[in-house]
């Protein structure tokens, strides 16, 4: 009651909340709902973009950003070591290093390159593969 009405936003919401109550598994749990919400909204976007300009721009789901798609695995990743669970946050790391792969070196706005700089190194400072630069 009182969160949004959009169940990825929902989730992304009760992940933090759950994070910063200690929950971790509730956290990590609800960081790996909204992700998978998130990457089935992404790839239907174009197409919906396309209805609301038939409608309303209202009618359309919430679709993160590329930084909130990446955080979500970073909040994951941290929920997951602070519950002990390293395989669980070695997988989270990895999901993160797809996700820079994906978005290139800038993603999508430039002024965002210290962010995934700063996430590349977190991924290489865990002694994964580094994702490429």
């Amino acid at each position: 009651a009182g969160g949004p009405s959009d169940a990825l936003l929902r989730e992304l919401y009760r992940g933090t909340a759950a994070y910063y109550a200690g929950d971790w598994r509730g956290s990590a749990a609800a960081f790996d709902r909204a992700a998978s919400m998130a990457d089935d909204r992404y790839t239907r976007r174009l197409s919906r973009n396309a209805l609301a300009l038939a409608t309303n721009d209202r009618a359309l789901p919430y679709v993160p950003g590329a930084n909130e798609r990446l955080f979500v695995h970073y909040y994951a990743m941290l929920a997951y070591l602070r519950r002990g669970d390293v395989e669980g946050a070695a997988v989270e790391a990895r999901r993160l290093a797809q996700r820079l792969e994906r978005d290139g070196v800038g993603g999508e706005d430039p002024d965002d390159r210290s962010l995934r700089a700063a996430l590349r190194y977190l991924h290489r400072a865990a002694g994964l593969a580094a994702p490429t630069d």
